[in-house]
């Protein structure tokens, strides 16, 4: 009996062959000795579910967190730079920021002015450096999530690896998809951003 719970490589076989084994070694009663030991592997059983459910919102939150909620958020703040951008090329073009006519005046006089009115310098940040940085971000978001959800749910981050490609795959192309659907809902109101 104990080379098969070493063989089947089960904890709670293991703890329950040893016990039977201990139990008729010392001359217990091998009935009771099995209904304790069923009541012990139940107790285990009921642990474990116990164990899954309390640590479910945790995993939950990590993948909902990693891989629907930033890339959502990264594509906002791309959009946003994105328009930002072109918005600030029509108004160093132009001169002036169009408004329209039921805000009062048709056209506003602009300067170029950075943080508490200093002039402001060329070659800050540009979108594409934004689109580039929340790539990398969600990747590593996206690893994080899959190494912690791993630990939640495994005890082990090395178990979340196989996580990985998964959360960045779907993270990334639902960042792409939101950055699309910005870019064709919303695009035409900024001229095209």
């Amino acid at each position: 009996i104990l080379q098969m719970s070493r063989r089947v490589r089960s904890p709670i076989l293991e703890r329950s062959v040893k016990l039977i084994a201990e139990g008729v070694t010392l001359g217990g009663e091998m009935a009771k000795l099995l209904d304790e030991v069923a009541k012990d592997v139940k107790s285990v059983q009921a642990m474990k579910k116990e164990i899954i459910s309390a640590t479910m919102t945790y995993t939950i939150f990590i993948i909902f967190a990693s891989v629907i909620v930033s890339p959502i958020l990264f594509a906002i703040s791309a959009y946003y730079a994105e328009t930002s951008e072109v918005l600030a090329a029509k108004v160093a073009k132009s001169g002036k920021i169009n408004v329209p006519k039921s805000g009062g005046a048709g056209s506003l006089p602009t300067q170029s002015l950075g943080f508490f009115g200093q002039e402001k310098k060329e070659g800050g940040i540009k979108a594409s450096d934004l689109r580039l940085f929340a790539v990398a971000s969600i990747l590593i978001a996206t690893i994080f999530g899959s190494l912690s959800l791993a630990v939640v749910r495994h005890g082990k981050a090395s178990r979340g690896i196989k996580y990985v490609p998964v959360f960045s795959g779907v993270a990334l192309i639902l960042f792409f998809a939101a950055s699309s659907l910005l870019r064709n809902l919303l695009g035409s109101m900024f001229g095209g951003g």
